[in-house]
């Protein structure tokens, strides 16, 4: 401590501080040798020397007096008690910014706002309240980084400066915040360019740190710091202090509660959506269940009379001679009771679907048979035929009858869409643990309502088909493990295709048990 003394023919110094003191020391001697006299007293504010009063008598006519020597001091203890009154109100001010700052993050709480903007009033806040040059949010991500670690995405930063620039600051200190993060614990450094996750050059001047994460029971949700805070004396590095931190932790506590009861949210609102879509599922199930009950009972009802119509019109038929101009009248209600027959017969296949009966079969056998059967009517409406049936589809553990009426219900959906004189293309092929059959039509394509309608039974707004044949076929492909599907593809309008799992079937044949592990969806409907 440089006490009172004067100076002439000796001086004495002695000092605690071996920097500053050094310095003020060494300046005061230097003047020493340019004055003859010089009385100077050391100011001392909350215990501790913070400056030097020097008096110069060089110009005086007579040299210092006692008198002279205790006013020096009185004038040193009075600088010392106005810094300490300057520093005291600097701190009351600051701490009741701070205060401010809190309640103001309180009543953000209960005001609406988006996620984005109250983490940013968060942030601000918390850098007014430590007085300091800026604070950063990241928030969790869900891609980890290159070499492990943890993801962070920036989520908000804020700087008092508008020379900083906020990304590359943020950018900076990201490394920092991983090691934060990774630690699961709050942490802070006197100087940034000295941490050893940071590159010195890139934060070289940034001063203190103090970064923590956000914490919850399920997990880190993010990480948030603080950094540059203001020095609050030229003889005091700029750091973070006890109430500092505990500042910065009622801000960063702020901030997971705002970010989990985000989270939260979303959740509830995903969970509330999920219940009014399964609701929508249960009513339409509802629906269908009463729409099926009643399709049953006009189904059993009209069995009878319309078998007594096909055989009273089969007889009447044979006795019909081939030059009979009624004859050709009595083939249509042969072939429209046969049609009916069959509708019904589909309807309450729909309604009671039996569990399929496995045996080993050929899709490509099925494919061809079927397209055997439909051969009239392609020909007598001209319609051109491309067959390309894969030879490597394996035989596959399955209902032959019904995949044959899933064929059916499809060509002849396909030749009730496509024109006179169009195409239908029949493949097959075996990709990825799969068999594909597609089924394809130059047809013009179906709207979005007409799409979402299509496998929804007893809908009779589409035209062309019938209202049950594609429902019965999506759940007689279901039974099997596979899936179907439609869509549109360059000329051709309208594309059903279907899944059969081969593995589902070496599963079958090991065990006859349909209930193996599926496959992922997405390697179903794989490109050609």
């Amino acid at each position: 401590v440089v006490d009172l003394f004067l100076a002439g023919g000796a001086a004495r110094f002695a000092h605690e501080d071996p920097v500053d003191g050094e310095l003020v020391a060494g300046a005061t001697w230097r003047h020493a040798l340019e004055l003859s006299h010089f009385a100077a007293a050391s100011i001392c504010a909350f215990g501790r020397p913070v400056g030097l009063l020097v008096a110069d008598a060089a110009f005086r006519p007579r040299p210092l007096g006692d008198g002279d020597l205790a006013l020096l001091r009185g004038l040193a203890r009075v600088a010392g008690a106005a810094i300490e009154r300057s520093r005291l109100a600097a701190d009351r001010a600051e701490r009741a910014g701070q205060l401010a700052t809190l309640e103001e993050l309180s009543r953000s709480a209960v005001t609406p706002a988006s996620l984005r903007t109250e983490l940013a009033l968060v942030v601000r806040a918390g850098t007014q309240a430590l007085s300091c040059r800026g604070g950063v949010l990241w928030r969790m991500s869900a891609e980890r980084p290159e070499g492990g670690g943890a993801g962070l995405v920036l989520e908000t930063i804020h700087v008092s400066d508008d020379r900083i620039d906020p990304l590359r600051q943020a950018e900076a200190l990201e490394p920092f915040a991983r090691a934060v993060a990774r630690q699961r614990g709050a942490r802070g450094v006197e100087a940034a360019a000295a941490d050893p996750h940071l590159d010195p050059a890139a934060v070289r001047g940034m001063g203190a740190l103090y970064f923590a994460p956000l914490l919850t029971s399920a997990g880190t949700l993010g990480v948030m710091g603080f950094f540059g805070p203001a020095p609050r004396s030229l003889s005091e590095p700029a750091a973070f202090d006890a109430v500092d931190a505990r500042v910065a932790e009622a801000v960063i506590a702020q901030a997971t509660t705002v970010l989990s009861q985000a989270l939260l949210s979303d959740r509830v609102r995903g969970a509330e959506a999920r219940l009014a879509e399964l609701a929508k599922h249960v009513a339409s199930n509802e629906r269908l269940a009463a729409l099926g009950a009643i399709a049953a009972r006009a189904a059993e009802e009209a069995q009878h009379p319309l078998a007594s119509i096909g055989g009273f019109a089969r007889r009447v038929h044979r006795s019909l001679g081939h030059d009979d101009p009624n004859r050709e009248y009595v083939e249509i209600i042969l072939r429209e009771s046969e049609r009916l027959e069959r509708l019904l017969a589909e309807h309450r296949q729909f309604v009671s679907l039996s569990r399929p009966r496995l045996a080993l079969e050929s899709v490509n056998q099925i494919l061809a048979g079927t397209l055997t059967a439909l051969s009239d009517g392609m020909v007598k409406r001209r319609v051109r035929l491309l067959k390309k049936l894969a030879p490597d589809v394996p035989a596959l553990l399955l209902d032959a009858e019904k995949i044959r009426q899933v064929v059916r219900n499809m060509l002849e959906n396909a030749l009730d869409q496509v024109p006179q004189g169009g195409r239908v293309r029949v493949e097959t092929r075996k990709t990825q643990g799969y068999v594909v059959v597609e089924i394809a039509s130059d047809a013009p394509p179906l709207s979005g309502d007409m799409l979402e309608q299509l496998f929804v039974p007893f809908v009779t707004s589409r035209k062309g088909g019938d209202p049950v044949g594609l429902a019965l076929a999506q759940q007689v492909v279901q039974s099997h493990g596979g899936e179907i599907r439609v869509r549109s593809e360059g000329d051709w309008g309208v594309i059903f295709s279907f899944t059969l799992p081969v593995v589902e079937n070496a599963d079958r044949r090991a065990s006859q048990d349909r209930r193996g592990v599926r496959m992922d969806r997405r390697n179903r409907f794989p490109a050609a």
